[in-house]
C-alpha cells in the first residue's frame, strides 16, 4: 500500500510535539515499512522509541539500520549505529559482537579486542567454557598478520572439540608463510596441524616434503614411512654427506619394496601362520628378528591377521614380537603388542595371561587391572574355576571398591561350588581373611592351574623360542622398576621441599606406576593437586591412593576424610557421603566425621 511519506512524517512530528508518542511511533512505523532503507526516518523511529521506553524495539531497530548500513558498506556509519544500541544495553551480547565485527572490518582491532574480551569474561564467568573459548578464537584471529595469536586460537578451536577445523585453520596459515617464504613457521603450522589431524596423510606427507626442502633431515627421517619417501630421504643424506644415514635408509627403502628377499620371508611365516604351522612360524620370526629388528610391526601385522582363524598358531610369533619390543622399547610397547593380539582373539587364554604378566613386571597398574579382569572373564567363559579364583582374588586386591571385581570373585566360588560364597567374600571384606596380590617384583603373576586343571587353549611353544628373551622378564628387571620408582618418590619430596611443584607432580605420577608406592606417591600428589586448587585432580588421585594397600588404618582413615573433603568441594554430595559412611563404618567416630555425615545426608535429602 502507497503513502504519503511527506504528509506521515509531518503528521508525526507533530504528533512528537503533542507528547503523543504512540501515535507518532505508528506514522514513523508506515513510513519505514513501506520505504525500508529510509534509514533517517528508521533512525528517527529508533530515538522515539528509546523516549517511549521500549528499549528492545529501539535495539531492533538501531540494529536493523547498522546491518543494512553495513551491507551496503557504510562501515564507520553502521559501527555508530551498533553502539548506540550498545548504549542502551550494554551486556546485550549479539550486541557486544556484532560491534566487535564492525570494528574489526574498520581495522580498529583494539577496539575489537576490548569488545570480545567482555563477552569472554562473561561467558566465563557464567561458566559457558564453551562459548569463552569461542570469543579467545576470535581474539586470536582479528589481526591475520599475527600468526602466534592465529596459532592459539587453532589450539583453543581443537580445546572445544572441533579439531578438524583446527587443523584447516592451521593449513590456511602455513599456505600464507609458505607464500611470505617464512618456510620454519609454515613447519611448524603444519606440525600443529598434524597433531590435530594425525590420521592425515596427506598432511604427513606435506610436512616431509617441508622438512626435507628446508635441510631438517632427522625430523623428516621420523615421518618417512613409504618406499619412494626413504629413497628420496636417502639423496637428501647423501648430498648432505651422511652416507652411513643414506645407506640405511635404502636398506629399509629396499625391505618395504614388494620384490624384497625380506619381505617374502615376512609372507611365509604369515602363510605358516594361517595355516597353523605355529612353531615353524616362530623359528622364521625370530631369524627374521635376530636379522632385522624393524620387522617387529610386519610380524605382528602377520599375528594379527591369523589370529581370528587361528590363535594358536599366530600366539608364539605374536609373543615373540612382545618379548622383543621389550629389548628396544620397553613394557608398554610390548603389552600394547600383546593387547592387540588378545583383542582379535578374545578367548585365547595364554595371550590373557602373557598380557597380564607383561603388565605386572612392568609395573603397569592401570592396565594389569583391565588386564586382570579379562583374564578372569576369560577363565569364567571356560569353566576353569580355580584360575578363575586366583585371577578375581589378585584382582580384587588391587582395585577392592569395584563392585564388578567381587562379582567376579563371586562367579568363581559358584564355578567351584564353594559353599555359601557370600559368606567368604563378607570374611575377606571385613578383614578376617583379606584379599591378597601377588605384589609386583615378587614372584608368579597370574596364579597357577592345579595340575588336573588346563586351558583347553594353551599351547606349547616351540622350547628354543620360550627363553630367546628370558633376561627381560627377571627378577632383576622388575627390580630395577622398583628402584627407578623409589627414586622418583625421592626426588619428588624433594622438589616438594623446594617449591618446585611442577616437577614434583612429575615425579609422583613416575613413583605411583608402583604399587608399593602407589598409597604413598597418590595421597601426596592429591595433597599437591588440592594446594594448587585442582579439586578433580586431587578427588581422582585420593580415591586411587584408597584403592592401594595402605601402611596403616590411620593413613588410611586420613586419606577418606580428605577425599570426603574433596568431593564435598566439587559439589558431588552422593559420593562424599557414601564415603562418610564407609569411613564412620571403619573408624568410627572419627574427628568430625559424625557432624559431616550428618549435614551431607541433609544436604542429599534437600536434593
Amino acid at each position: 500500500m502507497s503513502i504519503d511519506r511527506a504528509a506521515a512524517l509531518r503528521n508525526a512530528e507533530q504528533l512528537l510535539r503533542q507528547g503523543r508518542l504512540d501515535a507518532a511511533i505508528a506514522e514513523y512505523v508506515q513510513v519505514v515499512e513501506a520505504f525500508p532503507r529510509d534509514w533517517t526516518t528508521a533512525n528517527t523511529l529508533g530515538d522515539v522509541y528509546v523516549r517511549a521506553k521500549q528499549i528492545n524495539k529501539a535495539i531492533e531497530e538501531f540494529v536493523r539500520i547498522a546491518d543494512g548500513l553495513s551491507h551496503e558498506g557504510f562501515l564507520p556509519k553502521a559501527a555508530a549505529l551498533y553502539k548506540k544500541a550498545l548504549k542502551l544495553m550494554p551486556d546485550f551480547e549479539p550486541l557486544l559482537w556484532r560491534t566487535a565485527e564492525a570494528a574489526a572490518q574498520q581495522g580498529l582491532l583494539v577496539d575489537a579486542r576490548a569488545y570480545l574480551t567482555t563477552i569472554e569474561q562473561k561467558r566465563r564467568q557464567a561458566g559457558d567454557n564453551a562459548g569463552a573459548a569461542a570469543a579467545r578464537i576470535r581474539i586470536g584471529t582479528l589481526d591475520p598478520a599475527n600468526y602466534p595469536a592465529r596459532r592459539t586460537a587453532a589450539a583453543e578451536r581443537a580445546g572445544i572439540g572441533d579439531a578438524s577445523g583446527a587443523a584447516q585453520d592451521l593449513l590456511k596459515m602455513a599456505d600464507e608463510l609458505q607464500d611470505l617464504e617464512r618456510t620454519p613457521e609454515a613447519i611448524d603450522a603444519v606440525q600443529d596441524a598434524l597433531r590435530f589431524a594425525a590420521d592425515d596423510e596427506a598432511l604427513r606427507t606435506r610436512l616431509f616434503d617441508l622438512l626435507v626442502a628446508q635441510g631438517q633431515l632427522d625430523r623428516a627421517r621420523e615421518l618417512a614411512s613409504s618406499a619412494e619417501q626413504l629413497r628420496g630421504l636417502a639423496d637428501a643424506f647423501e648430498t648432505a654427506d651422511r652416507s652411513s644415514d643414506a645407506l640405511a635408509l635404502r636398506s629399509e627403502a629396499t625391505r618395504l619394496g614388494p620384490s624384497s628377499e625380506i619381505g617374502a620371508s615376512v609372507a611365509l611365516a604369515a602363510a605358516a601362520m594361517q595355516q597353523g604351522r605355529g612353531d615353524e612360524a616362530a623359528a622364521m620370526a625370530l631369524e627374521l628378528l635376530q636379522a632385522e629388528p624393524a620387522l617387529r610391526p610386519d610380524l605382528l601385522a602377520a599375528a594379527l591377521n591369523a589370529a581370528p582363524a587361528s590363535a594358536e598358531a599366530a600366539f608364539p610369533t605374536a609373543r615373540l614380537v612382545a618379548d622383543s619390543y621389550l629389548v628396544e622399547e620397553g613394557w608398554t610397547v610390548a603389552a600394547d603388542a600383546m593387547e592387540a593380539f588378545a583383542e582379535e582373539a578374545p578367548g585365547h587364554l595364554p595371550a590373557r595371561e602373557r598380557l597380564a604378566e607383561i603388565c605386572e613386571d612392568g609395573m603397569l597398574e592401570d592396565r594389569l587391572i583391565e588386564a586382570l579382569a579379562r583374564l578372569t572373564d576369560g577363565y569364567l567363559s571356560a569353566g576353569l574355576g580355580a584360575q578363575a579364583r586366583g585371577a578375581a582374588e589378585d584382582l580384587v586386591a588391587r582395585a577392592p571398591r569395584d563392585p564388578a571385581n567381587i562379582d567376579r570373585f563371586r562367579k568363581a566360588l559358584v564355578l567351584l561350588e564353594v559353599p555359601d560364597p557370600d559368606a567368604i567374600i563378607a570374611e575377606r571384606l571385613n578383614g578376617q581373611s583379606p584379599f591378597e596380590s601377588t605384589a609386583l617384583g615378587q614372584g608368579s603373576q597370574v596364579p597357577a592351574a592345579p595340575p588336573q586343571e588346563t586351558s583347553p587353549h594353551a599351547a606349547e611353544p616351540a622350547p628354543d623360542l620360550e627363553e630367546v628373551f628370558i633376561q627381560f622378564r627377571s627378577e632383576a628387571g622388575r627390580n630395577a622398576a622398583q628402584e627407578t620408582a623409589d627414586a622418583e618418590y625421592r626426588r619428588a619430596l624433594a622438589m616438594k621441599e623446594a617449591g618446585d611443584l611442577d616437577a614434583c607432580i612429575e615425579a609422583l605420577l613416575a613413583a605411583s606406576a608402583a604399587p608399593s608406592l602407589r598409597f604413598v606417591a597418590g595421597s601426596l600428589l592429591a595433597r599437591v593437586y588440592k594446594q594448587r586448587g585442582q579439586i578433580a585432580d586431587a578427588v581422582d588421585w585420593f580415591e586411587r591412593a584408597a584403592q592401594a594397600p595402605a601402611p596403616s588404618p590411620a593413613e588410611y582413615h586420613e586419606v577418606l576424610f580428605e577425599l570426603i573433603d574433596g568431593l564435598e568441594a566439587s559439589g558431588d554430595v552422593t559420593r562424599a557421603l557414601a564415603v562418610g559412611l564407609e569411613l564412620q563404618a571403619d573408624a568410627g567416630s572419627y574427628r568430625d566425621l559424625a557432624e559431616r555425615v550428618d549435614r551431607l545426608a541433609r544436604a542429599q535429602a534437600r536434593g
